[in-house]
């Protein structure tokens, strides 16, 4: 083989790699702060989801996570902000609509939270949580 392949080859074997190591997709710094979160590491997952979410705007699932992890550490307005984002993304997003109501729970607001559970029960009536939680705040309807 020649040297002028051989270094072609190598070249294009490095920038390859190069390729491989450097890019930054949305669903690594989504699985990174998957992975963070199992550690504890709750700043670090919210810092990688929100990076995530800066490249892929308009993914739902990284809006939902992020909303989910802002509710659990305590930012109901932050988490209210993602979740809605999804649903305007994708207004029969399931999780979207119960994770909302957990937060306008937490925030006191239990007429709103009821709407946000009954909507995710009754798109999906067979997932215990939506229907658990749309039972227990159903007497405000009455």
């Amino acid at each position: 083989m020649s040297h002028a392949i051989k270094f072609l080859l190598r070249t294009a074997m490095f920038l390859t790699l190069a390729t491989i190591s450097c890019s930054h997709r949305p669903v690594d710094y989504f699985n990174g702060g998957v992975g963070r979160q199992a550690k504890g590491d709750w700043d670090g997952a919210i810092s990688e989801e929100r990076e995530a979410l800066r490249l892929a705007p308009k993914d739902g699932a990284v809006c939902v996570y992020l909303g989910a992890l802002l509710g659990q550490r305590g930012d109901q307005n932050g988490a209210i902000a993602e979740l809605r984002e999804a649903l305007q993304l994708n207004p029969s997003n399931t999780l979207a609509h119960y994770d909302l109501g957990v937060a306008l729970e937490k925030q006191g607001d239990r007429q709103a939270a009821l709407q946000e559970y009954r909507a995710a029960y009754q798109l999906d009536p067979n997932t215990p949580p939506y229907r658990q939680a749309y039972e227990r705040l159903s007497h405000l309807e009455k």
